[in-house]
């Protein structure tokens, strides 16, 4: 009998290990943990499933739980939820349904992702403001805003403009919020951004740049405003894209450090400083980037960034020759 490894995340980084695990040790009994309903799927694309132009939810993912399985010899758990990691006795903790079910381990491998940032304002907590995590969400992402007139997005990244694109292709009214004084402000300079400023505006976008979010109204328990510290604006519905912070909560649970970004340390081998226990992926953030030997490991996380930089760096090379809001931002 090979070692027992398991794997808390099926998403790219948590398939990915899998399936490399299983090239290494064909003998190895391999478990692949996810809390959702897919696995290696690409939350980056819950924009153009709320847009209207990925058609089903399903289509996220590149696998089914069962064509992974089938394909990698590894047990798929999907709706299962890790939440508790006993690491004296090598045993993970996990919700299925009504029942806990325990997993021994050898190996053990955290890949549990990035959770959305929610602003610690008043008010944040109101009903229908709406955060993108896990593309299993997206129906229920979709089906809120499908019932209102006006929604906020609140952050000018990346996807706070894929989701601004999403509603307007929705017919929906939509306010953007950032608190720079131009979006993309990590990868564009001022000037660049101006071309994107007045995409944008021509698209009905109504843009609120240099403009901070310090809270949200609401009535009967749901948000009905967005506070600013320029004034006062009527939403149906907010969504916030400002952001995601490294999930460590399961790590910290086993006793793993932190690194200074709040993320959970690894050395060049992904090793936490927890004996037999593994990181990868967004769960270990921005650290990644300091060891070369986890690029072959990481960058089915990060490469969807980079391939959206270049979409973008394509789009304003052509802008003369663009026509439409679609064409322009969603390629």
């Amino acid at each position: 009998m090979g070692k027992k490894v398991v794997i808390i995340g099926g998403g790219a980084a948590g398939a990915s290990a899998a399936a490399r695990a299983r090239r290494l040790d064909p003998e190895a009994e391999i478990i692949m943990l996810d809390k959702g309903l897919f696995i290696s799927h690409a939350p980056c694309g819950i924009p153009y499933y709320v847009g209207g132009v990925v058609k089903e939810a399903q289509d996220l993912a590149i696998y089914t739980p069962e064509e992974f399985a089938r394909e990698r010899r590894i047990l798929v758990k999907i709706n299962a939820e890790a939440f508790d990691i006993d690491t004296k006795n090598q045993v993970v903790h996990v919700r299925e349904g009504n029942d806990v079910v325990k997993y021994q381990w050898d190996v053990l491998i955290i890949a549990t992702g990035a959770k959305p940032i929610t602003l610690p304002v008043e008010g944040h907590d109101l009903n229908g403001i709406l955060t993108l995590r896990l593309p299993h969400e997206a129906p229920r992402l979709r089906e809120e805003v499908e019932k209102a007139n006006t929604v906020a997005v609140v952050g000018g990244g990346y996807i706070g403009l894929e989701m601004a694109e999403a509603l307007r292709n929705l017919g929906k009214k939509v306010l953007l919020f950032e608190m720079m004084p131009h979006v993309l402000p990590t990868t564009f300079d001022e000037d660049m951004a101006k071309l994107i400023h007045d995409e944008l505006t021509k698209n009905g976008v109504e843009l609120h740049l240099n403009e901070k979010v310090v809270g949200f109204k609401g009535v009967n328990g749901h948000v009905n405003k967005v506070i600013t510290e320029k004034g006062e604006y009527e939403v149906d519905k907010v969504v916030m894209g400002v952001g995601v912070k490294p999930d460590v909560d399961l790590a910290v649970k086993a006793g793993a450090k932190l690194g200074e970004t709040g993320a959970v340390w690894v050395n060049e081998y992904m090793e936490t400083t927890k004996p037999n226990i593994w990181a990868c992926g967004d769960a270990i953030g921005r650290h990644m980037f300091k060891h070369a030997a986890n690029y072959e490991l990481v960058r089915g996380c990060t490469l969807h960034w980079h391939h959206r930089l270049i979409k973008w760096v394509r789009w304003l090379a052509q802008m003369p020759l663009r026509v439409g809001f679609s064409s322009s931002l969603g390629f």
